[in-house]
């Protein structure tokens, strides 16, 4: 099963990886011809009849859009979008001091993959480009240098989904009994915004920066992807963050399954939600990605 996640991650990563290029995708039109719609009704449109929750709240954490009321409430793994805390973590046990902390790949360990994005072993990865690229042996080798102790000490301080980090103290994001739910996907990136995770200033500033994947005009878009196997054995797609835009901020979390990986590719995902948003005026009809 890991194998086939790790299939699945790497798939879509180097989409990811390759996501410089703001074309839209076949499955997404360009957000202009929107203009008028609803919300509502950009969300069907771009959703089709993939199975998803797409949850977008105000800064209250008040939905203005919440597709499947039932999916949006059920937890998953959380994948690649388990970076963020474990970012928070290795900074605020010192194991990371800023933005270029980098860690050696250990290819004895984690010998390189066939499917791996060339990206991943062309350089000595540091927290930036491990959470842009979603560089996993730079996460799961943090993971390993704080204690199963230390981990559950701050998921728990986090109020993490089930907060349940059994399993491999290197992949139980992937692999493991952690779950979380799109509705607390929100809740803990308002406490992560809000400063409210009794974390340092300092760690929650370097985690913003990182956070940030597009920038236009006033309005910065903020998301990390998230790729691996549902327990129905399909792809399940992560994709969560927020939006700042002339001092307000929305939060977003999306989770879709599908058979067919390709259709909910990290850039189909970003783009559904910069056109759902735009459809509000939240975010503008483009942007630029952050390099």
């Amino acid at each position: 099963m890991y194998q086939r996640s790790q299939y699945l991650a790497a798939l879509l990563s180097l989409s990811a990886c390759s996501g410089a290029s703001k074309t839209a995708s076949p499955e997404l039109a360009d957000p202009l011809p929107r203009e008028g719609k609803s919300m509502q009704t950009v969300a069907a449109e771009t959703l089709g009849d993939r199975s998803a929750c797409l949850l977008i709240t105000n800064a209250a954490g008040e939905p203005l859009l919440r597709t499947d009321e039932d999916r949006c409430a059920h937890p998953y793994r959380p994948f690649s979008t388990f970076k963020i805390p474990n970012s928070i973590i290795g900074l605020e046990t010192g194991h990371l001091k800023d933005a270029k902390s980098d860690i050696e790949w250990d290819s004895k360990t984690y010998p390189p993959q066939d499917w791996w994005p060339a990206v991943w072993t062309a350089q000595t990865h540091d927290l930036r480009s491990a959470f842009r690229y979603s560089h996993v042996p730079y996460y799961r080798t943090l993971a390993t240098q704080i204690s199963k102790e230390t981990m559950a000490k701050y998921i728990s301080q986090f109020g993490y989904g089930n907060q349940n980090v059994s399993g491999s103290q290197d992949s139980f994001w992937l692999n493991g009994d952690i779950a979380i739910s799109a509705d607390q996907q929100i809740e803990f990136l308002r406490r992560f915004y809000e400063e409210r995770l009794g974390v340092s200033p300092h760690t929650t500033a370097v985690v913003k920066d990182i956070f940030v994947r597009d920038r236009s005009g006033d309005a910065v878009l903020s998301a990390k992807t998230g790729t691996g196997v549902a327990e129905d054995g399909s792809a399940l797609a992560w994709l969560v963050g927020y939006v700042e835009n002339v001092g307000a901020v929305h939060y977003f979390a999306l989770n879709v399954s599908n058979d067919d990986a390709d259709s909910v590719s990290p850039k189909w995902r970003v783009d559904t939600i910069e056109a759902v948003l735009a459809s509000e005026g939240i975010w503008p009809s483009s942007g630029e990605p952050v390099p």
